[in-house]
């Protein structure tokens, strides 16, 4: 646990994406010390307030996302674990292994086994899962910087008395990184896409009634338990329509989940 520490500088820094900063470098490092050090005596409520604090202040790297679920594991509380450890592998990073055992912890210990036929999962959703936004982001500005950068050497090659093999010689490296960055380009703005119209949350409340219909008195269908991922398909005044790995769906009051 304490070797993430080793990585805090830098993932802070590329964490905070305009979020409010009211922290420095030096006292968030100081907050995520803290909670490491709070998590390895087993002061689990203590490392929990560290970590929270980070990310309430902007500090939401895949680490402090990582370190907040897995405190709130400890404390066997399987929403807020499974509810940070999903936010933490949609933020990708160098905690991804870490990330995907405690995931596998928390299921095995969650009481909704869902059994039965799995929703279909399209094409497109499961590239969006089986990539990283970050490294997709990355590659795609490289590319396209690195592709500008020798176009323009090439434009202006005569001032600078470039040799005629010297300009032949920056245009194929030019479009092979124009040919790298359009597959990237669409694979942000699908990204995009499938973030914008796919919402996934995860139940909070230990005991969740699903009902037919947006209402307290609405007959109960099944009930739900913390931890369990599912996808938010509409809302109605207090209550949100969910849809159950399974394909079973239901109403359930919307303060009994968070969305990932």
């Amino acid at each position: 646990m304490s070797a993430l520490g080793l990585r805090m500088l830098l993932t802070l820094a590329l964490s905070q994406g305009g979020a409010p900063q009211f922290y420095s470098a030096s006292e968030a490092q100081g907050l995520f010390a803290e909670g490491l050090s709070a998590y390895d005596r087993q002061d689990y409520a203590t490392a929990e307030d560290r970590f929270r604090r980070l990310v309430d202040h902007g500090f939401g790297s895949s680490e402090v996302l990582y370190n907040l679920g897995s405190a709130h594991l400890a404390e066997g509380e399987l929403g807020e674990a499974v509810l940070f450890l999903e936010r933490a592998r949609r933020v990708g990073g160098s905690s991804g292994d870490d990330v995907e055992a405690q995931l596998a912890i928390a299921r095995a210990k969650q009481l909704d086994q869902v059994t039965g036929a799995p929703t279909e999962i399209s094409l497109s959703q499961r590239l969006v899962e089986a990539t990283s936004v970050r490294w997709a982001g990355y590659i795609f500005l490289g590319s396209w910087l690195f592709a500008f950068t020798l176009l323009c050497l090439h434009r202006f090659s005569t001032r600078l008395r470039l040799s005629r093999r010297s300009r032949a010689g920056l245009l194929a490296p030019a479009l092979l990184s124009l040919v790298v960055a359009l597959p990237t380009g669409a694979l942000l703005g699908l990204h995009a896409a499938i973030r914008s119209s796919v919402r996934e949350a995860v139940i909070l409340s230990k005991v969740l009634p699903a009902r037919e219909s947006p209402s307290h008195e609405g007959r109960v269908k099944f009930e739900l338990h913390g931890g369990l991922k599912v996808r938010l398909l509409d809302r109605e005044g207090e209550f949100v329509r969910l849809r159950l790995p399974n394909g079973l769906e239901g109403w359930v009051e919307e303060k009994g989940v968070a969305s990932i």
